[in-house]
């Protein structure tokens, strides 16, 4: 069928059914007042283009027809009240520079459509097949929505007002910097079948929208130099397998009863707005690669400027860098820990922060040494505050030494002895307890005072160790 007997059957017929076009079809359309409808119905193109046609009233609507995926299928420069696809399998399919008020794809497959520069009040893309490629760039559409009921391969984000997504997606990239909204959610019709997508990528910019993120599955979510102006990114009811924030800085951001699959990675970012609320992660809350058991001497400083027979480990830059990053991120997490009154969390991650310092302290020094002593005491005695049974052991073990060394014991153990001692020593834990005579007669009294002063010091861990939660 030739252009022109293609023209011509439209303005006498309107409908086009079964009709295979074996090249390529050039439609321009002769178009009167009364035909406003343009119809093909199980129709196979191996190219189409449809170019400079005005006609606000027009409609086009595709049935069950395919585009074959080794031609040029192109929708350029027309105005129309809409364009429908409905059961369509679309090879390689451009519409652009257009203005259409309402764009429809209406299940179907799309192995590489592209759509960009267009006008318009809606365009809804829904898919029940696996395709490869949809690429977005409407900044000039006020609503678009994406539903994907199989897995889709790539879906590129590039442009647009506002987006909504759910469904099935192996990656997911988003270019946008300046929308109103996308959101990435649920919908009723997909029943049990949980929305996903394998790798949702934004990285690179300075953006401007809200970004939601509620009841999806994510296999990796990539947030990478990212700096939000008048924006949020919120995260509700999800769970992510592997989690990169690396080098962000986020205005509004929210983790909302969220599930890590694996410990998240999160580097030289600006977490001081973040709101976490019923989080849920593997390995104690602690951060993917973290540094906090990086292994240092206890005296790595004074081993690495004094002359010393033990070869100092070498600490590169970097790696003392890396310990300042995740101390802050964790000074971060416990603030938002406490902003949200999550005294778990809270304690927990200033837990964190205290023995990254403590790394720090050694290998940069910049502690009074009497300061030292303290955080090297709070460090093995209670762990920071958060253990209660060191304290205890601490103390029973004290005791017991320096109640050996009162009665100058000769190394010589035997059962009955061991358990008199351990009496004892239970007696002169209370700090205010009378000298016995043995210590007085042998001028032990100084052993007294060391017992009074450790009872006061190790039950003081305890007793924080143990009102940690009111502590808050």
């Amino acid at each position: 069928m030739t252009n022109k007997k293609l023209n011509k059957y439209f303005l006498d017929k309107v409908t086009l059914e079964d009709e295979v076009f074996e090249s390529q079809v050039i439609f321009e359309p002769i178009l009167t007042t009364n035909n406003t409808l343009l119809n093909f119905i199980n129709c196979t193109f191996n190219g189409f283009c449809f170019l400079e046609c005005e006609s606000s009233d027009l409609s086009i609507i595709f049935e069950n027809c395919r585009f074959e995926n080794h031609s040029i299928n192109i929708i350029e420069n027309i105005e129309c009240q809409q364009i429908l696809f409905r059961e369509c399998t679309i090879g390689n399919f451009i519409i652009q520079d257009s203005k259409i008020s309402k764009l429809s794809f209406n299940w179907g497959r799309f192995d590489n459509l592209d759509l960009k520069n267009i006008t318009g009040d809606s365009c809804e893309l829904i898919t029940n097949r696996e395709s490869d490629k949809l690429t977005i760039d409407l900044p000039y559409v006020k609503s678009v929505s994406i539903e994907s009921h199989e897995a889709q391969n790539s879906l590129f984000l590039i442009n647009f007002a506002k987006c909504q997504v759910s469904g099935i997606f192996n990656t997911i990239i988003l270019y946008c910097n300046d929308f109103e909204s996308l959101i990435l959610s649920q919908k009723k019709s997909h029943g049990e079948k949980l929305s996903k997508v394998q790798n949702f990528c934004f990285k690179s910019t300075v953006f401007k929208g809200k970004l939601l993120i509620e009841q999806f599955e994510i296999g990796t979510l990539q947030l990478q130099n990212l700096t939000g102006v008048e924006s949020s990114l919120t995260i509700n009811e999800s769970t992510i397998e592997r989690t990169h924030i690396i080098d962000c800085n986020f205005q509004e951001f929210s983790w909302n009863q969220i599930k890590f699959i694996d410990a998240p990675i999160i580097k030289r970012s600006n977490l001081r707005e973040l709101v976490i609320n019923d989080v849920r992660w593997p390995n104690n809350k602690k951060l993917r690669d973290s540094k906090l058991d990086f292994k240092i001497p206890v005296l790595y400083n004074l081993r690495n400027h004094k002359s010393s027979i033990i070869k100092p480990k070498q600490i590169s830059e970097n790696q003392t860098s890396d310990l300042k990053y995740e101390k802050d991120t964790y000074r971060q997490l416990k603030i938002a820990s406490k902003n949200n009154e999550n005294i778990h969390d809270y304690l927990l991650f200033g837990n964190y922060e205290k023995r990254l310092h403590w790394k720090l302290t050694r290998i940069e020094g910049g502690e009074k040494w009497y300061d030292f002593v303290l955080l090297f005491t709070d460090r093995f005695v209670s762990n920071f505050g958060l253990t209660w049974w060191m304290p205890l052991l601490w103390l029973f073990f004290f005791h017991y030494l320096l109640y050996f060394i009162s009665i100058e014991f000769d190394y010589s153990f035997d059962k009955e002895m061991l358990i008199d001692g351990f009496n004892q020593s239970i007696v002169l834990i209370n700090p205010a307890h009378s000298t016995p005579d043995y210590m007085e007669d042998e001028g032990y009294q100084w052993v007294s005072l060391l017992m009074r002063i450790s009872s006061g010091f190790f039950i003081y861990h305890f007793l924080r160790a143990t009102r940690k939660f009111a502590r808050y």
